[in-house]
């Protein structure tokens, strides 16, 4: 028994009004730019606004942050969005990864955080790392984890 998926080509206005400020972490690996992908349409279909946030070390390279910049760019070009571009720099212990993209979330008031599974230092034996994992358990606002 085959099912046929219908979409939906009107807007949800409740998809709309609960997601208007979404924030996407990204560090260039694959899992972070399918959540961009996603924010992308969001953007595309309700009208939401996104930032895109890099958290780097006190000492990460310039070269290194425009190189995901530039990645980010190409997906957004003739898109038809504007998306806002944040760094965040963390100084090791005394902060984490995971601590500042709460924090940005929550100082920019963003309805929504789109991470995903894993960055580049992912395992490969786990299915979710441990930034995403934090920000899942740890964030007052709504969090999708993309695989």
């Amino acid at each position: 028994m085959s099912e046929e998926i219908k979409y939906v080509s009107e807007k949800s206005y409740f998809v709309a009004l609960w997601f208007r400020r979404i924030l996407v972490p990204v560090d260039g690996s694959g899992a972070s730019l399918k959540a961009l992908d996603l924010a992308i349409d969001f953007a595309k279909r309700y009208g939401s606004s996104v930032t895109v946030l890099s958290v780097v070390p006190e000492n990460f390279p310039k070269e290194r942050v425009e190189e995901i910049f530039s990645k980010v760019r190409e997906k957004v070009m003739n898109q038809g969005i504007q998306v806002e571009y944040k760094i965040r720099k963390v100084q090791f212990p005394q902060s984490s990864i995971a601590t500042e993209i709460l924090r940005e979330a929550e100082d920019g008031l963003f309805d929504l955080i789109i991470i995903g599974a894993k960055g580049l230092s992912g395992d490969e034996e786990t299915p979710i790392g441990s930034v995403a994992a934090a920000v899942a358990v740890l964030a007052t606002c709504s969090v999708i984890i993309i695989r």
